[in-house]
């Protein structure tokens, strides 16, 4: 009977038997990594349903903020068609406005004529500017006012309560111009204030046809026409007379 070769001094002992199929904490882990296999496909087919449903969501985002630019761009044409309209029908009253108040001047110089014919035209002139401004006080003040008030005020300038013709047909159209204007909404003012002893600014105000350029502002004999945030529609037609 042979015997093995004596080992060197210190060598490990050989094996005792053939090779085995391995440790059997090895099978125990691939068996670990077997089990989250289908844990981690789940939850990456998972994860691709959430992208998907994402990217879904986010398309219909982007088309609903097509919409709301659409709709903006429609509501913001809808309201300068809406301004533009307002503003043509406040230039249409801003016309109205001079003829009304040019009727309303005819009106006060007839009283001026008819109480101050005989006096010097500087005299006549100056009632004339007076009447037109008590009257144009009266029709644009922030009550509406009668032919009566009107009568009433030209005697205070006159002191003939008979010297202003009939009132009837420029009162009404003054009623019918107060009334459309305040159909067409917004803020609106009839402005009586000017810089009383200042040069006449051409550029500033209508200048009453009556008065010299060359002399300073005395007041308005009929006022500004303006609408709140646009600008003067009509400006005021001033006096002017030696200080």
């Amino acid at each position: 009977m042979s015997q093995s070769p004596a080992l060197p001094p210190g060598s490990p002992p050989p094996p005792s038997g053939p090779p085995g199929p391995g440790r059997p904490e090895d099978a125990e882990l691939r068996r670990s990594v077997l089990d989250l296999i289908g844990p981690v496909r789940k939850m990456r087919e998972e994860l691709e349903r959430l992208r998907g449903r994402v990217a879904r969501q986010e398309e219909r985002i982007a088309r609903q903020d097509e919409q709301l630019d659409l709709m903006r761009q429609a509501l913001q044409r809808v309201r300068q068609d809406t301004t533009t309209e307002k503003d043509a029908a406040h230039h249409e009253t801003a016309a109205w406005y001079t003829d009304v108040r040019r009727r309303i001047d005819d009106l006060a110089g007839s009283a001026a004529r008819a109480a101050y014919g005989d006096r010097a035209a500087a005299e006549r002139h100056e009632a004339h500017a007076r009447i037109t401004t008590a009257l144009c006080r009266l029709a644009f003040a922030a009550q509406p006012s009668s032919p009566a008030d009107w009568r009433r005020a030209a005697e205070g300038v006159t002191g003939d309560p008979d010297a202003l013709p009939d009132v009837g047909r420029a009162w009404q159209e003054v009623s019918a111009l107060r009334f459309r204007i305040g159909r067409l909404g917004g803020v609106h003012r009839w402005d009586f204030e000017v810089p009383a002893g200042r040069p006449y600014d051409p550029e500033a105000y209508d200048l009453w046809h009556k008065s010299d350029p060359g002399l300073p502002v005395s007041h308005a004999v009929a006022p500004a026409y303006q609408v709140a945030g646009r600008a003067v529609h009509v400006r005021a037609w001033v006096h002017t007379a030696r200080g």
